[in-house]
């Protein structure tokens, strides 16, 4: 696996209800060579954004006004093009609770990325995406990246354990440690 990532090129689509935020990816996109990513401020222009240009990969904050992120990532993943349906989608969110991240693990979300982000997280996501060999899946219940992680190679510079999981207890020990729990 390479450490560069080059982004020239692409379209990326940025759905956030804070403009700051933002800002804040699609300059970071901007370092890494995405010259024009689209930003949204909800989850229903956000599918609307995606459903009339091709992207080829997803930035969305989970809590969206009027469609929720989760709810904007189970509706890519029914499109019947299954080239858009299939597109990496990272999900960023403040709230990483194991329920939320479970959440979005079955929404179809190919990756979690915890609030607040910088450069180098963002990277190592965008890293992460690009080099993801899971299969999709395609149930009733389900349509998005195989969840099974165990079979899938872990990248050089990761563990196996999920950095999802990872985050969520992170947070949550500081949570616990900044309100004296």
């Amino acid at each position: 696996m390479t450490n560069t990532l080059q982004l020239k090129g692409t379209s990326i689509l940025v759905a956030d209800a804070s403009k700051h935020i933002q800002n804040v990816v699609k300059g970071i996109l901007r370092q890494f060579g995405c010259a024009d990513p689209v930003a949204v401020s909800d989850g229903s222009a956000a599918l609307s954004a995606y459903r009339e240009r091709l992207f080829d990969a997803v930035i969305c904050e989970s809590l969206l006004p009027e469609l929720s992120g989760f709810d904007f990532v189970r509706a890519v993943r029914r499109l019947d093009d299954p080239v858009t349906a299939f597109n990496p989608i990272i999900l960023l969110t403040s709230h990483t609770q194991k329920e939320n991240i479970f959440t979005a693990r079955d929404a179809g979300t190919t990756a979690v990325l915890a609030k607040p982000i910088s450069p180098k997280l963002l990277f190592e996501r965008l890293m992460w995406v690009s080099n993801d060999g899971r299969s999709f899946v395609r149930t009733p219940n389900y349509i998005g990246p195989d969840r099974r992680f165990h079979d899938v190679p872990v990248p050089a510079e990761q563990e196996r354990r999920s950095d999802w999981l990872r985050a969520v207890e992170d947070k949550e020990r500081t949570t616990a440690a900044n309100h004296g729990d």
